[in-house]
């Protein structure tokens, strides 16, 4: 993870624009994170000249839409989603793909940006797991969950470790810190 500390929404949107312009970033999905809507990003990113779309797609979208919505993924320079939680015992973000967020977000573009507030951050995952209990209890569980603890990386080809095979080459995450709303 690129970590990276913000104090208000105004100056995490500048810090969006930094890193999108770094990756000369011309397409960017976002998706509907409350978060993200806080966050005036859509604005920024279009005075940047960067096209920004939001996700929309849903479990009701026809099959044209979904892969319309895959192939924008996978064609996007950049992805960025809120978090639903994040685990501080293992630097780990957890995004539940529902209507408006979609995992390919956070894995199809090259670069992943996730955004954080602090009440978003959890101990452990035994923690997140006893959410997850009740919430199944309840008739409330979400189907998936992703768990992100940084940039893909594998070595299965002759033991040399390779990054960004199976999801992003890079990966941010900004902490909203202050409650400086």
């Amino acid at each position: 993870w690129k970590v990276h500390r913000t104090d208000n929404y105004e100056e995490s949107a500048e810090l969006i624009v930094g890193i999108c312009k770094d990756h000369n970033a011309k397409s960017v999905l976002r998706s509907a994170h409350s978060v993200l809507t806080d966050i005036p990003i859509d604005r920024a990113l279009a005075a940047s000249g960067t096209v920004l779309e939001v996700t929309e797609h849903s479990s009701q979208s026809s099959n044209r839409h979904i892969e319309k919505s895959k192939a924008a993924a996978f064609n996007a320079d950049v992805g960025i989603t809120g978090v639903d939680y994040a685990i501080a015992e293992t630097g780990t973000v957890v995004l539940h793909p529902r209507a408006g967020v979609s995992r390919l977000l956070s894995l199809a573009p090259p670069t992943h940006i996730a955004v954080l507030r602090p009440g978003d951050v959890l101990a452990s995952l035994d923690e997140l797991f006893a959410i997850q209990r009740d919430d199944f209890l309840n008739g409330k569980l979400q189907g998936s969950m992703n768990l992100i603890s940084g940039p893909s990386k594998t070595a299965d080809i002759e033991g040399t470790t390779v990054t960004g095979i199976h999801g992003p080459l890079e990966v941010h995450l900004i902490v909203i810190e202050n409650n400086k709303y």
